[in-house]
C-alpha cells in the first residue's frame, strides 16, 4: 500500500493534520472491528494504512512524537509495522495462542 491509497483509504482531507488521523481512522474501525463481526482483513487495511500515513506525517514533521508508550495509551501498542501485520494475521488465522505465547 502506498501513500495516497492510505490516505484515501482513511478518506483524509486534503492537507489533514495528525488529529485528523486519528479521527479517521477511529471512525472507520468502528464501523469493520473484528470485534463486531466483521472482517479482520478490513481492520488490517486500516492499520497499515495508519501506519503509512503516520510515518509520512513523522517524516515530514519529526517534532510530532507520539506518547502512547508513555502514557500506556493503546493507539499505538506495536513497535513497527511488521510487528502489527504478524498480529493481525494471526486474528485472521485464530492463532492468537501461538502469537502471545512466542512473546
Amino acid at each position: 500500500m502506498n501513500l495516497n491509497v492510505a490516505e484515501s483509504l482513511l478518506n483524509l482531507p486534503e492537507n489533514y493534520t495528525l488529529l485528523d488521523v486519528k479521527k479517521k481512522w477511529k471512525h472507520k474501525m468502528k464501523k469493520c472491528h473484528p470485534d463486531f463481526g466483521n472482517n479482520p482483513k478490513k481492520a488490517v487495511d486500516l492499520n497499515i494504512a495508519k501506519c503509512i500515513v503516520l510515518d509520512a506525517i513523522q517524516n515530514e514533521q519529526p517534532i510530532l512524537e507520539c506518547d502512547c508508550k508513555k502514557t500506556q495509551n493503546f493507539c499505538q501498542p506495536f513497535d513497527d509495522m511488521k510487528q502489527e501485520e504478524d498480529f493481525w494475521n494471526c486474528v485472521i488465522e485464530g492463532t492468537l495462542d501461538e502469537y502471545f505465547s512466542d512473546k
